[in-house]
């Protein structure tokens, strides 16, 4: 390693984490089409998907001659790849601007979290293996990036609120807030049901508790669709997550929408849009 290459690496490597992203975020590679990570994420990943896809096979041979561009499953998975890294980025940059302000969750918090995160992840694994088909490997390349707004929620969650917004703002209606168990607190739920009492459901708006019951309801349809041994599997992941953590409102309904979306076959028109 010559000189000029081995100060370059130590610089890099005195250079803050939060610096380190903020220079990620504003550099272009060439996965992102000549864009930096702050123009990428302009786009929902769908569209990021589509313009990502459209460019690679416009590339291409046959495309020349004026084609219609065919959609490859390895330029789809490298386009949710490129939009996953600078959905990590922002996340990452978040969490360092929050704890440079001291406003960021403390160790217990970050502990209970990447707890749930695992148990979302354990049952990611489960659903995908389960799922009537078995998924793509496009299905599990969104299905990674997808998972992704939990962590971002979590950090979003300690952002300061406008102390103008703060009274209006129901409970219920706050950004994701970490799961928790609380101090000597266990889960009375049996597997699979949802921590909410009716009490919260009567707080609701009508619309919304239409809404969210709707989505529980796809879901218990996915599962009864399985053989009985496989939705036993998923069943209990599921119970995993849901009976094991106090969750907002928010949160259990981005689960439920989380676990439809891993469960639904790739043909049906899906149940709800992509969460971003």
């Amino acid at each position: 390693m010559n000189r000029v290459t081995a100060a370059a690496a130590m610089l890099l490597l005195a250079m803050p984490a939060g610096a380190q992203s903020r220079k990620a975020a504003h550099r272009t590679e060439p996965d992102r089409l000549g864009m930096t990570c702050a123009q990428v994420l302009k786009f929902t990943s769908t569209e990021w998907v589509e313009k990502y896809v459209a460019a690679k096979s416009h590339g291409a041979a046959g495309a020349a001659n004026g084609a219609a561009p065919s959609e490859s499953p390895a330029d789809v998975i490298r386009g949710v790849s490129a939009y996953a890294q600078c959905y990590d980025a922002r996340t990452s940059r978040l969490a360092s601007v929050l704890g440079r302000k001291g406003a960021g969750p403390l160790m217990g918090a970050r502990g209970d979290f990447r707890e749930f995160e695992d148990s979302l992840e354990k049952f990611e694994v489960i659903a995908l293996a389960n799922a009537q088909p078995p998924a793509s490997d496009v299905k599990k390349a969104y299905a990674a990036l997808y998972e992704k707004q939990f962590r971002y929620a979590f950090y979003q969650s300690y952002e300061p609120v406008p102390a103008k917004a703060a009274p209006s703002e129901p409970p219920s209606k706050k950004p994701a807030a970490h799961p928790k168990l609380e101090p000597g607190e266990s889960s009375s739920l049996k597997p699979g049901e949802d921590s909410a009492g009716p009490a919260a459901d009567e707080k609701s708006d009508d619309n919304s508790v239409a809404q969210f019951t709707k989505t529980k309801n796809r879901f218990g349809q996915l599962l009864e669709a399985l053989p009985e041994d496989k939705s036993r599997q998923v069943h209990e992941a599921f119970g995993n997550i849901l009976g094991a953590y106090e969750l907002s409102q928010d949160t259990r309904r981005d689960v439920y929408l989380y676990a439809i979306f891993l469960l639904e076959p790739d043909s049906t028109k899906p149940f709800a849009p992509p969460p971003f």
